[in-house]
Order: C-alpha cells, then structure tokens, then sequence
C-alpha cells in the first residue's frame, strides 16, 4: 500500500532536448562560405581588394607612369617646348591639391566604390582622349582631368575602401598589398607604353 504514494512523490525525468539543427547550423555558417569551405568567408573582401588593386594599378599608369614617357614625343612630334612640358605635371600637382578637400567632402557623401568607379572610368576617357591631343592647352586640360579623377580614385580613396571592408586584423595587410599596385605599375607600363 505504501508504493503507491512512494511513486507519486518520485521526480519524473526528462530526457534532455536536443537543441534546434539551425542553431547548430548558425555558427557554422558564420564560419564558412557559400561553398562550405572556411575559406570562401573572407572572399567577398580579398575580391574586393583585387578589383582595388587592379583600378588602382590602372590609375598610377595612367596618371603617373604613362604620361611622363610621351613627353618627349610632344617636343619632337607635336612641336612643344621643353618648358610648355615642364608646366604639365606642375598642372596636376596644383589641381591635384587644389581638389584634395573636396574631393574628401565627396568621398564622405558618395562612398569609395562609386568615388573609385567613377574616377576610374574619367581617366581612362582622359587617356583616350590623351592620344587625339595635338595643342599645349589641350594637354594642360588632360592633366587636370588625370588630377581631378586620381583626387576621387587614387591612393586616398583605396584607403578608405580597405578601412570599411577590411576588420583590423587584416587592414594594415590590405593597405600593403594595395599600395604594390603602384610599385608594380611603374614596372609594368613602360614596356606595355613601349610596344603601344
């Protein structure tokens, strides 16, 4: 008669609930990419970076490397002085600093990638047009355009890209390997403007 009460008065247990498959499957994701491997997590931004990279290598030849080699074709073709040549870097230096501020107020207001975007596609429109130049003041207004679009596509505006896509771990890395890109554009474009 006793066991009856005994057993009322035992605790029932209760098998542990198995916790939720998408919270297991939550940190997973977080830890690798589309494709499963853990590698694919950092791609969007090591993707991003080459594209950098690449426009930025694009912007140093067509502002700084490509520009200084045809100058002597300028004083031997086209009839243009030494010192009409000479004025032509100090007119992207001047522009060049002159737009720095607000080229910064731009970039706060549009972002990096469509600063970089659109400077991009400004100098290579500029370099194409370099080649159909035939007077000194249509020179001086192509090197301003090199400046004005290397101001909302260059080396600052890269920067600020690798800072927003890039945690801190990575961005002193990132910032490294993009700036190669202009070391490697002074070796590259000689030889490319060479055999053009």
């Amino acid at each position: 008669a006793s066991a009856g009460p005994a057993t009322q008065n035992t605790p029932e247990r209760r098998r542990p609930r198995a916790p939720p498959m998408r919270l297991l499957a939550e940190p997973l994701a977080r830890r690798r990419g589309p494709f499963g491997c853990a590698r694919c997590a950092v791609a969007p931004e090591w993707s991003a970076l080459a594209v950098a990279w690449l426009l930025f290598f694009i912007t140093a030849g067509a502002t700084y490397i490509i520009p200084p080699i045809l100058f002597p074709l300028l004083v031997d073709e086209l009839g243009i002085t030494q010192g009409e040549v000479a004025m032509l870097p100090a007119a992207f230096l001047l522009t060049k600093g002159v737009l720095a501020l607000p080229a910064g107020e731009l970039l706060e207001r549009r972002g990096a990638r469509c600063c970089i975007a659109a400077g991009t596609a400004g100098l290579v429109a500029a370099s194409a047009a370099y080649t159909f130049a035939r007077h000194f003041w249509e020179f001086v207004a192509l090197h301003i355009a090199f400046a004005t679009c290397f101001c909302v596509s260059g080396l600052g505006p890269n920067l600020v890209l690798c800072n927003e896509i890039f945690g801190p771990r990575r961005k002193a890395t990132a910032i490294g390997v993009l700036v190669s890109g202009f070391s490697l554009a002074g070796v590259c474009w000689p030889p490319l403007a060479a055999a053009i």
